[in-house]
Formats: C-alpha cells, sequence, structure tokens
C-alpha cells in the first residue's frame, strides 16, 4: 500500500505537468491497479467557497454538495501520477459520479479526506475503476463520493455509427438554458486548481484532439445541483451522474429536470436535444 500523507494541499499544476511528462508502463494482461490511499486535513477557504458558489450558481448559504471533489481533486491527481500508478493520467476519462452527503456541511469545519482506487473492473470501451472519497468531521462520515474513471483499450474501441435518426429524449417539467462564454473553463479552473489544458484554450485543447477547449464535467454538475436547490431531496441523498460527451465552450446547453422517487432527474443537452451531456438523478439516499 502506497500511502500519500499530505499536510497541505498538493498543487495541481505541477501534478499535470507529471502527468504530461509521465512515460507510464501501462497495466498488463491481469493486473491489478496497485492499492493507493491519499489524505488531508483541511477547512476550506470562505473566499475559495464564495467565488465557487458564484461561478456554479450556489446561493450563500452551506458548502454545496459538490464542493468537497474540489478539495479532493488534488488527492486524485497525486494518485493518478504517483510513481507506482501504471497509467498516464492524461488518456483517463471522468465518465461517472455518486455523491452521497449524510447531512448538510458547513462552512468553517475540519474536514478529513481520504481517497483510494477501489473497484477495477472490464468495461465495453477498456478498464473501468473508481476513486472513491470519504470525508469525516471528528471521526463521522459526513460526504463520500465515487468517481468512475476510464482507460480506454484500442481492442475493444468501437466503429463510430453514422448519424442516422438522433433519439428523440423524454420531456421534462422544467427546463433554462445556459449561455456558456469561452472563458467559463479558466474562471472554473482558477477555483478548482484543475488547469487540465483541455478546459482552458483552443490552442490547448486542440494538442488533446478537441476543436474547441470543453467545460469541466464537474462544473456542469455543479451548476445541475445549483439549479435543483429548491427541489433538492432533504439529506442524506445521494447525487448519480453519468457523463455522456464533452461540453464544447463557448456554448449553449439546455437543463431539464422532473420529480422522480423523492427526488429529482435532470439531463443537460443541446439545444436541438441530440446530443447529450450529461444524465442522472438526486434522490434521498437508500
Amino acid at each position: 500500500m502506497t500511502k500519500l500523507a499530505f499536510t497541505t494541499t498538493p498543487s495541481q499544476a505541477s501534478h499535470y505537468l507529471k502527468a504530461l511528462l509521465a512515460s507510464k508502463r501501462g497495466l498488463r494482461a491481469g493486473e491489478a491497479l496497485p492499492p493507493i490511499e491519499a489524505t488531508l486535513s483541511i477547512v476550506p477557504s470562505s473566499t475559495d467557497v464564495a467565488i465557487y458558489r458564484r461561478i456554479c450558481g450556489f446561493g450563500e448559504t452551506g458548502l454545496p454538495i459538490t464542493f468537497p471533489h474540489v478539495l479532493a481533486s488534488p488527492l486524485h491527481l497525486a494518485i493518478l501520477t504517483a510513481r507506482e500508478f501504471p497509467l498516464r493520467a492524461m488518456g483517463l476519462l471522468h465518465v461517472a459520479n455518486r455523491i452521497t452527503q449524510h447531512r448538510a456541511l458547513n462552512e468553517g469545519e475540519r474536514l478529513s479526506l481520504h481517497v483510494a482506487i477501489s473497484g477495477q473492473r472490464d468495461a465495453r470501451r477498456g478498464l473501468e475503476f473508481d476513486l472513491r472519497t470519504d470525508v469525516t468531521v471528528d471521526g463521522a462520515l459526513v460526504w463520500e463520493s465515487v468517481s468512475t474513471l476510464l482507460h480506454r483499450l484500442a481492442s475493444k474501441e468501437t466503429p463510430r455509427s453514422g448519424s442516422g435518426t438522433p433519439t428523440e429524449l423524454a420531456p421534462m417539467e422544467r427546463s433554462e438554458e445556459w449561455n456558456l462564454p469561452a472563458s467559463l473553463g479558466r474562471r472554473y479552473a482558477r477555483v478548482s486548481g484543475d488547469f487540465n489544458p483541455i478546459h482552458l484554450w483552443p490552442l490547448s485543447a486542440r494538442l488533446f484532439g478537441f476543436r474547441r477547449p470543453i467545460i469541466h464535467g464537474m462544473w456542469t454538475l455543479a451548476r445541475t445541483a445549483a439549479a435543483l436547490a429548491l427541489h433538492a431531496p432533504a439529506t442524506p441523498s445521494t447525487l448519480d451522474v453519468r457523463f455522456k460527451r464533452p461540453l464544447a465552450l463557448p456554448g449553449i446547453a439546455v437543463f431539464g429536470a422532473s420529480a422522480a422517487e423523492g427526488g429529482q432527474t435532470f439531463r443537460v443537452a443541446d439545444r436541438k436535444g441530440s446530443e447529450v451531456f450529461l444524465e442522472g438523478s438526486w434522490r434521498p439516499k437508500s
């Protein structure tokens, strides 16, 4: 077991540089990912929380349900760029996330974070695994998440089908349109610390195969949670999402939501409804 114990938040910028330059051997057939964990104890900055609220659209009270992910992201990257981790961090896709909040989180609380690799499994397009994050306050679990990452394998890639007729999306009870400026990825990067080049500038995005920069998936989820705030279930609750495709900047997205099983289902799509960027649910914890 490799244990990374941090007393201050590790720099994501330095880890991204490490991710860009690192040469990884890959995972051998039948090999398991190494056990790596990271820990950090931190009191969130009230300034960072305020900026995060503004960028993502949250109200002025409480710690947003998605904010602990911002605190955990540097630990995620530290694990993915650790010498023992055999896969290239820059090639991994964040395909799903499940957050369970056990009680409301308050500003000024000291949060103890623990992140570890778990759940390695074969998937249709490659290998999936999870980064599990537990947040405790005075030893009690208050927040947890499972971030699912995909390592694509060329042997499992399926040919792209023709455009065909897009599937008609089911109507939602409520919807609203979001206008996403070109600078949004850079603004979110400054508060989240996630300076992945695909989110920043057209040139840096093109270096990684994107014609335009794409917004962070966790910004889109946070903006969704903010839009659901008036209809959010009481804690404990679970916010579950699948990231379907990138959302390019600048752009326009349409958020929709409907009541379901004591909570809400939601999606974010394009204006035509032909491309779904993410979809999921926010329900009472089962």
